[in-house]
């Protein structure tokens, strides 16, 4: 039995700033994670998830791609990508701030 799943939510980068001023950037955001882990099991996923048009958006679809999560089209935005930034103070603790752009989409009936 083959079982298709949909997964609504955003997708965000989290940006990760440390104190000797090294900055890594990696794909997340909830939902996104959730379909990459269903599709890394087998399943055939589909993420309904608005993503910008810039560099943050191709490093989400990249990662998608890549971990076999199909999203569903017409859902990208000229806005920018929500971004998630930590930023570690000298002891590790992260203060964060939140760029959140994402909004949902219609969803086509024909899913």
């Amino acid at each position: 039995m083959c079982r298709m799943m949909l997964v609504v939510g955003e997708s965000i980068v989290d940006v990760v700033q440390r104190p000797d001023g090294t900055v890594t950037e990696h794909a997340g955001g909830s939902p996104a994670n959730v379909a990459v882990g269903l599709a890394r099991l087998g399943l055939e996923t589909t993420l309904a998830s608005t993503i910008g048009q810039d560099d943050h958006g191709a490093l989400i679809r990249m990662q998608l791609a890549e971990s076999g999560v199909r999203l569903l089209e017409g859902l990208a935005v000229p806005e920018r990508t929500a971004t998630s930034t930590a930023v570690l103070d000298d002891e590790g603790t992260p203060s964060y701030t939140f760029d959140l752009t994402w909004a949902p989409g219609p969803i086509p009936a024909d899913l």
